[in-house]
């Protein structure tokens, strides 16, 4: 799933690229109509998603992903893709799986 502050055609990016079937959803604050951190785009993937007993946020940006999804009770991990520096991706699968 992609919880995004991006552009209304993020769903058709996806899908222009061929990476629609490995997404579940795709949630773009230009659709939801807003950011994140905002406490409301939070809870309105939560109620999209039927309110799931486990859900994580996992995303790159302090503010926007950890401190927005930890605002709504989410639990959330910050990650740092692309550098050699900060907890990888695969630091956050293995934190969310034990």
């Amino acid at each position: 799933m992609i919880v995004s502050n991006h552009v209304p055609e993020l769903e058709q990016l996806l899908h222009d690229l061929g990476l629609a079937d490995a997404v579940d959803a795709v949630f773009s604050s230009a659709v939801v109509s807003w950011e994140k951190p905002h406490p409301r785009f939070f809870l309105h993937v939560l109620d999209q998603l039927g309110r799931p007993p486990h859900v994580w946020m996992v995303g790159d940006n302090p503010v926007a992903d950890v401190a927005g999804a930890r605002a709504v009770g989410m639990p959330a991990l910050l990650v740092a893709p692309g550098t050699t520096h900060g907890p990888q991706l695969s630091d956050a699968v293995d934190t969310i799986l034990r």
